[in-house]
């Protein structure tokens, strides 16, 4: 739903985020405000943008379907089992403008141990994996096909820092955490309901450290993904919050006070 609002109660999410939302100018937080300059509003071209981004445009043209099992909420676009390639990469996949923050959000704090939940065709995945050299991705997609086209445009793009793991979030988890032992930075881009949103971030609470960046995806997708969100802000641990509606960011750091910021992206 990154696009679009698809009902009632993300339009109305989306009315009061404009009213609440802050510019840079009224941002106090040196924190928050660096990030919204040198993350969220860098306006540069990075060296992997183009070719992940050409793969995007050729899979919004291939119309081929397949029949997607899908183990959370569904999707806001379509609840048809068989979808096409090009609808899946413009409803389902994180827009180019969001996985580019990723990997600028990745770069800024030096993330090495990247783990994602919701590979889907696999272009935020690419992101996360450029963000350096050394960075390790480990990935999860609970749907085979999906899994097996994402597997395919990793080998395309020759990228080998990417473990792709294939199973629900709920079998998978455990083993992709001890996989990196710790996390620099997690996207929880999947399931949308709030005891399992709730559940992945309890489960990676032993994994994160103070540096450490959360990031969940479509925060404000449903009145469950919302509640899980507030829930997750009041979390012993947290303490900056940034929700850009789309995305909500979770910091851990010590030196920062437990605050929720509401940011214009």
């Amino acid at each position: 739903m990154f696009e679009t609002v698809a009902n009632w109660f993300q339009a109305k999410e989306f009315l009061r985020y404009i009213v609440r939302a802050q510019s840079i100018r009224s941002i106090h937080s040196p924190f928050v405000f660096d990030f919204v300059q040198q993350v969220l509003h860098d306006p540069r071209t990075f060296y992997c943008y183009d070719e992940i981004e050409k793969l995007r445009e050729q899979l919004l043209l291939v119309e081929d379907l397949i029949r997607i099992t899908d183990h959370g909420a569904g999707s806001a676009a379509t609840t048809a089992p068989a979808r096409s390639i090009r609808s899946i990469t413009r409803h389902a996949a994180t827009p180019a403008k969001f996985a580019q923050m990723l990997f600028r959000l990745g770069v800024h704090y030096e993330c090495k141990n990247i783990l994602e939940l919701g590979t889907s065709l696999g272009l935020t995945t690419l992101y996360l994996s450029s963000i350096s050299q050394d960075a390790q991705v480990v990935t999860i997609e609970g749907d085979p096909q999906l899994a097996a086209l994402a597997a395919k445009h990793f080998e395309l793009l020759n990228r080998k820092n990417i473990s792709l793991l294939t199973g629900t979030f709920e079998s998978q988890l455990q083993t992709a955490a001890e996989k990196l032992e710790r996390i620099d930075l997690a996207y929880i881009d999947g399931n949308h309901r709030k005891e399992a949103t709730l559940n992945y971030f309890h489960h990676l609470l032993p994994f994160i450290h103070e540096k450490s960046v959360l990031v969940v995806g479509d925060i404000h997708w449903s009145k469950e993904m919302d509640e899980a969100w507030k829930e997750i802000t009041s979390s012993p641990g947290t303490t900056a919050t940034i929700d850009l509606f789309y995305l909500g960011l979770v910091f851990f750091r010590k030196e920062l006070s437990k605050q929720q910021f509401v940011i214009r992206c």
